[in-house]
């Protein structure tokens, strides 16, 4: 029965590629029964290490594989860090502050937001939170609890569960400093003893030295060092606190001017140093914070308690003010993200509303909650936050998989596969097509390595090869000479949520002459051909051609058995105001017409078969005005104004197309 439900409150599928990851590895040690050795597509996957994989593998054996099983995971790993901080509260303050913080916890949007993931970071948030919790209890084996929370912090997400618990331990202290140095080296030592086994297991497989080269070298320290994904100045998470604690994130900053009052040490340190530690590392992402909320509800559960006991903090009125002005104003900036793709549908138009009614709302509670009405306020902050949340979880989120080439491009795998013997994916990241289904991939590099799989083939069968509209021409130019190559399907859409518009592109090769297709990298030219500059070179690309003259002619050695596309990867950048426009025609008959695009893309023409004829094909692109790009190289033989860049042209079978961009 429960299972059936599931989808109502997690109605999307893996986002890539974390979740994607997790919930292969999950898949493959339930498959293998090795619950030692992570394994992605049959390799093993030392990226992480394997708490949650092994939590998710009993959500998927009592619910079925999917999504929805794996977020519960995360559900209940939030619900239950709620009860442990409300719990820790209402021990040394009263049922009232437990009671607001284990509200306050519940109701920011970063945790509201985790809890519908299926990522490493709520897990990691219980074991650290649950071990300070532990420790400061007191009570008899509380150190061996901590050290075994602390353990499973370690199995979570490595070094990061110290970060939050070591200092929270270290300055909680007990009167006799001999008996407080005990007490700590019993939580290490059964942290130790909880998070070596599978570390010794994995070394007894011969694997702990690439696990400590990617996880700890690549995840860890070269992200500590590096902005690997996302970088940001040292006081990067000051906003990005006030954010994930919305909206109660004027609050917290008011609780931060009472911090030594609110806090007792070990909270404090549990909070202030993991922030310092996250500050100063390279690479800084939103949900890193993660961890350190609980103690920030912890401060808003006190601080809402005295509140609604009479105590104001100094500059109460006026913070508030200004924080629910500056809540309506966020708000209202979310509801017209995006305006053009790839952010355009983000924010579909049926969520307007209610952003636009829950951002109107701010102003008012926060003037409630100055004015002294603290319950009214406190339920409306919570209704905006369940508003946003519905908004990111029925709408937003769901909206943005439909732009997202994960489930497309696996359908159309799958679909051509049939007895295909050898999936190629060249210079393009697949993790989520193992996770919907599509295995048993080989990545290539570069052109030596694509062509060497090609020739390959096991028993000369046909290869699928998939790979991105920026390494397109790499593998056409591989399969120009001695194969058949038959362009599947494309797909348009965002290649990772928030990230750039990408095309994937599946083709099928075989060994054999191909005379019904022509490709040209602009490696030579032949006699008949006219109006292109000397071979250039830049960063983009290898190499490419300039058009030189108004109009640059080409001969295709290629007759396609029907209706075709051509397809010319160019550019135009230049000092000018002027926009450029190209005219393409072939063999006297007009295609289309483009305007030259700015950065490096891909410029598609259909082309009828009435169009065609006995080859050659005729060829003419027109380009006016002609311009003097920017990076143009006074060097070159050729100084004379140029057109277009182009860095290949084909044509061939027109394939089936989905775009999913609006």
């Amino acid at each position: 029965m429960l299972g059936s439900l599931l989808p109502l409150f997690a109605p999307r599928p893996f986002f890539s590629p974390d979740e994607a990851f997790y919930a292969q590895v999950a898949r493959e040690m339930a498959e293998t029964g090795d619950f030692v050795v992570p394994r992605f597509d049959g390799q093993p996957w030392l990226e992480k290490p394997p708490l949650l994989a092994w939590l998710l593998v009993g959500a998927f054996a009592l619910f079925g594989w999917g999504f929805p099983a794996a977020a519960l995971v995360n559900l209940a790993a939030t619900l239950a860090t709620a009860i442990v901080v409300g719990a820790h509260v209402r021990r040394t303050d009263g049922d009232l502050a437990g009671f607001f913080t284990l509200c306050a916890y519940l109701t920011m949007l970063g945790p509201l937001t985790a809890a519908g993931t299926a990522l490493t970071d709520p897990v990691l948030t219980l074991c650290t939170t649950a071990a300070v919790a532990a420790y400061l209890s007191n009570r008899r084996g509380a150190a061996v609890s901590c050290g075994t929370l602390l353990g499973l912090g370690v199995l979570a997400k490595g070094p990061v569960a110290p970060l939050v618990v070591v200092p929270a331990i270290i300055a909680a202290g007990v009167p006799s400093p001999r008996r407080a140095v005990r007490k700590v080296l019993v939580v290490i030592a059964v942290a130790a003893a909880v998070a070596a086994p599978w570390h010794l297991l994995l070394a007894s497989r011969g694997l702990w030295k690439e696990f400590e080269s990617v996880f700890l070298g690549q995840h860890v320290l070269l992200r500590a060092m590096t902005a690997d994904k996302q970088g940001g100045p040292f006081w990067y998470y000051l906003p990005v606190l006030w954010l994930v604690s919305f909206p109660w994130g004027t609050q917290a900053a008011l609780s931060a001017t009472r911090l030594r009052r609110l806090l007792a040490p070990p909270e404090a340190a549990a909070l202030a140093v993991a922030l310092l530690g996250f500050s100063f590392s390279a690479t800084k992402l939103p949900h890193y914070l993660l961890p350190l909320l609980p103690w920030v509800a912890v401060a808003l559960g006190r601080s809402a308690a005295e509140q609604w006991n009479g105590s104001f903090p100094p500059g109460f009125r006026v913070s508030i003010l200004l924080g629910g002005i500056a809540a309506g104003f966020a708000l209202g900036l979310l509801v017209y993200w995006g305006p053009a793709p790839p952010l355009s549908g983000l924010v579909p138009s049926a969520a307007r509303p209610i952003l636009l009614t829950a951002a109107a709302a701010c102003p008012i509670l926060a003037f409630l909650e100055a004015a002294r009405w603290q319950p009214q306020s406190w339920l409306g902050w919570v209704g905006v936050t369940l508003s946003v949340r519905i908004v990111l979880l029925f709408m937003s989120l769901p909206n943005a998989n439909r732009l997202l080439v994960e489930e497309p491009v696996a359908r159309m795998v799958r679909d051509a596969a049939g007895s295909t013997r050898q999936l190629v994916a060249h210079q393009y990241q697949r993790p989520y097509l193992v996770a919907y289904g599509v295995r048993g991939w080989r990545m290539t590099m570069s052109r030596v390595e694509l062509a060497a799989t090609l020739a390959a083939a096991p028993g000369g069968g046909p290869t699928l090869a998939l790979t991105s509209d920026t390494y397109e021409g790499e593998l056409r130019a591989a399969a120009a000479q001695g194969y058949i190559l038959e362009e599947v399907g494309r797909v348009r859409g965002l290649a990772v949520l928030g990230g750039p518009v990408v095309e994937v592109v599946l083709f099928r090769v075989e060994k054999g002459d191909d005379i019904g297709t022509w490709f040209s990298d602009f490696e030579s030219l032949g006699p008949r051909d006219s109006g292109f500059g000397a071979r250039e070179k830049n960063p983009v690309a290898d190499s490419y051609r300039w058009t030189t003259d108004r109009i640059a002619r080409l001969e295709l050695p290629a007759a396609p058995a029907s209706s075709a596309m051509l397809r010319i990867r160019c550019w135009a950048s230049s000092t000018e105001s002027p926009p450029q426009k190209i005219v393409v025609r072939l063999n006297g008959h007009e295609l289309g017409s483009a305007a030259l695009p700015a950065r490096i893309s891909t410029l598609s023409f259909a082309v009828l078969e009435s169009a065609l004829q006995q080859p050659p094909q005729r060829l003419e692109l027109e380009v006016s005005p002609l311009l003097a790009p920017a990076f143009f190289d006074a060097s070159s033989r050729d100084l004379r104004a140029l057109g277009v860049a182009i860095d290949w042209a084909s044509l061939g079978a027109s394939p089936a197309w989905l775009d999913l961009m609006p």
